[in-house]
């Protein structure tokens, strides 16, 4: 029988590490606990577009180019008909919503990427709208789930304490991004 021998440093460090990383909501959320061997799956309807897709962007332990492509050009920024890659982390916030929530159907978007031309013109529109948005970066979304509340959705969201949360109810949605941990609405 081979026994281990560590010192006092390298098992304070182990016993140091296992704690921050279980005890910090935002370092788990970062790094979603997903079961070995499950795939993930997003269904999304873009409401502008009228799009529909239902693809596997993670499988077999590696992110799918294929799938990854199709989310991609489905939050693209319509009115320009540009799209960048989107944040695998924000993709990863969205299947734990829908796990949280036992929801399989589609997600509705509104938003996904924006390109700055339209995030300056929205501003223009709206002053809520941030000039430094996460949208551009591909970093956020509008969503919202047919069957669900904003305030349900919110609170799923905001449980998991991975980005900002904003809540829309008089639009009916709810944003999502991977920025710093805060929430308004």
């Amino acid at each position: 029988m081979s026994s281990i021998s560590l010192s006092r440093r390298q098992l304070l460090k182990y016993f140091g590490a296992t704690a921050l990383a279980t005890s910090s909501p935002l370092l788990l959320a970062q790094a979603p606990l997903f079961k070995v061997g499950t795939e993930r799956r997003l269904r999304l309807h873009n409401l502008h577009t009228g799009e529909h897709i239902n693809e596997v962007f993670w499988a077999e332990g590696q992110y799918l180019s294929d799938g990854m492509q199709s989310i991609n050009a489905l939050l693209r920024d319509h009115r320009c008909n540009q799209s960048t890659h989107m944040d695998k982390q924000l993709l990863n916030v969205l299947i734990q919503i829908q796990d949280k929530l036992g929801y399989t159907g589609e997600i509705e978007v509104i938003s996904g990427y924006r390109s700055r031309q339209t995030n300056d013109m929205l501003r223009q529109q709206d002053s809520n709208v941030s000039q430094h948005s996460l949208h551009m970066k591909g970093k956020a979304i509008d969503m919202r789930i047919p069957g669900y509340s904003v305030k349900d959705l919110f609170k799923s969201a905001s449980h998991l304490q991975a980005g900002g949360v904003g809540k829309y109810p008089h639009s009916s949605f709810v944003h999502i991004d991977t920025g710093r941990v805060r929430y308004w609405g």
